[in-house]
């Protein structure tokens, strides 16, 4: 199968699961918020983002099993890749134990003594907090099994399996309106059920399909050196993402209370939304630019990151310009009544989110060609100034939504140093790269975002107005995106990859 066909294939596949796990998602979101309340989940939100400070070495640990896992399968040795899955699966349990007795002492030292919590709420947030570490757990085991899936491209299961999740979930949240038990902590249990059967699905599938997955203890000592060694160089990058994250969101907890942190928990729920339809692409792309590199390809993984980079950020702009256009309008229609703050972090986190999505399937390369040993590093402790810097500005008196301007700032700083990056590493014209992906998807947003503000100061507010924005914009935006940022060869590669997925998609039906 050509790559264009696979990855058309993987992606169609990924699609069909983003699509239904994104509309059950937005029920979810406001029956949980309203089973919950404001101030619950707002402590659901803070108290899992304190077991995600710990689960950091989640993040570099799956970018060694990701790569590792996919370059054997590239090069078709099978008992190379048991060698890898068994120590994979060893390093993962022994850093899960480690992750549980971070939480159980040092975690919750943080939760009993600095996160600001109703004292009638403790008792329930401590339930909620062990539940999250025993979900955070069985997820860490998880990995490897996924990175298995997709290093094999069998985006099918992945797909079925993601679709299973949010039925259950749904399934859960009707339980929260007819049990009657505190619902905070009803919720945390559920959760961490369905972490279990997630991780048996995966676990079956694999042992069933792929026997190269049944463990067997390795005894070679140079294999588990070379993923460590990889993963601990990726470390600073997953500390990172935490520092801006969970990090922040314990700043913004100690200064402003729950409430605030349900407000950003909304703005991350539409952020990880629109994330769905880009990281799915990358999804069925990553194994492809593994195997190009490992095939000896370089000027082939570098053309296809060109092309996936503006995919990516065409994708992420269509979505995110007529939600940012209208925000309040979908926010009330989806939730009704939302925090304060709500709609300024919302924004402030999508115009991020288009930063960060033009860097992110160029971090890929690195990994592939394991050179993450100096671009974690760098860009890691660029990343890492965000959280000081917010705590500085809410200790002088700034308003909660200055810490998403000192994300940004830092995001656009980490893009220009990372052109820099990619010549060093591969050696790659900067000035070819800027203009052909940077400068293009700038002009592209020059040219459409400003007609389409025109365009909704002149009509009524209302679902119209949001129907007509959405169609216009996507009608717009794929238009000139088609003109502006694309080459000729890669507009060929277009047309591959869109007809491979009809095609599929009429075998199908």
């Amino acid at each position: 199968m050509s790559n264009n066909k696979r990855i058309a294939k993987n992606t169609m596949l990924l699609y069909i699961r983003m699509f239904f796990v994104l509309c059950v998602n937005l029920y979810l979101s406001r029956a949980v918020l309203s089973a919950l309340g404001v101030v619950d989940y707002g402590i659901y939100n803070v108290v899992a983002g304190v077991v995600s400070m710990f689960s950091f070495l989640v993040g570099s640990l799956s970018g060694a099993a990701s790569r590792y896992l996919a370059i054997e399968v590239g090069k078709n040795d099978m008992e190379g890749f048991r060698r890898i899955f068994s120590s994979l699966l060893l390093i993962f349990l022994f850093f899960g134990v480690l992750i549980v007795v971070l939480g159980e002492t040092v975690g919750l030292w943080f939760l009993e003594t600095k996160l600001v919590i109703p004292v009638e709420r403790m008792n329930a947030a401590r339930w909620l907090y062990q539940f999250t570490i025993l979900g955070a757990f069985l997820t860490f085991l998880q990995a490897p099994y996924t990175a298995t899936i997709i290093a094999y491209e069998r985006m099918a299961i992945y797909a079925y399996v993601g679709i299973g999740e949010v039925l259950l979930k749904l399934f859960f949240v009707f339980l929260l309106s007819v049990l009657f038990l505190d619902k905070l902590i009803l919720w945390g249990g559920l959760l961490t059920i369905l972490s279990f059967v997630v991780l048996f699905c995966f676990y079956r599938y694999c042992t069933l399909v792929y026997p190269n997955t049944k463990f067997k203890l390795q005894k070679d000592r140079q294999t588990y050196r070379e993923l460590l060694a990889y993963s601990g160089w990726d470390l600073v990058g997953s500390l990172s993402v935490i520092a801006q994250g969970q990090g922040i969101n314990m700043v913004l907890n100690i200064f402003f209370g729950p409430v605030v942190n349900a407000a950003r928990g909304i703005a991350y729920q539409v952020e990880a939304a629109i994330n769905q339809f880009t990281n799915n692409f990358l999804i069925a792309v990553k194994p492809q630019l593994f195997k190009q590199y490992a095939a000896g390809d370089v000027g082939g993984m570098m053309s296809l990151v060109s092309f996936a980079t503006k995919m990516s950020f065409i994708l992420m702009y269509m979505l995110s310009l007529p939600i940012l256009l209208e925000l309040p309008y979908i926010l009330g229609l989806w939730l009704g009544n939302y925090p304060d703050y709500t709609v300024t972090f919302t924004s402030l986190v999508l115009v991020n989110n288009m930063l960060v999505v033009l860097r992110t399937t160029r971090g890929t390369i690195y990994h592939a060609m394991n050179k993450i040993k100096y671009t974690s590093t760098i860009f890691g402790l660029l990343f890492c100034l965000a959280l000081p810097v917010s705590y500085w500005f809410c200790r002088i008196g700034y308003p909660p939504h200055y810490v998403f301007y000192s994300i940004i700032i830092i995001n656009i700083l980490v893009e220009l140093i990372g052109l820099f990056v990619m010549k060093y590493f591969t050696g790659y014209s900067i000035r070819k790269y800027f203009f052909d992906v940077d400068f293009r998807c700038f002009v592209l947003v020059l040219f459409t975002a400003f007609p389409l503000y025109y365009i909704r100061e002149n009509l009524n507010t209302g679902f119209l107005r949001l129907f007509m924005l959405a169609l216009v914009s996507t009608i717009i935006i794929l238009i000139f995106s088609y003109i502006l940022c694309f080459t000729k060869t890669e507009r060929k590669r277009l047309i591959s990859f869109l007809r491979n997925g009809f095609l599929r998609l009429k075998q199908r039906g």
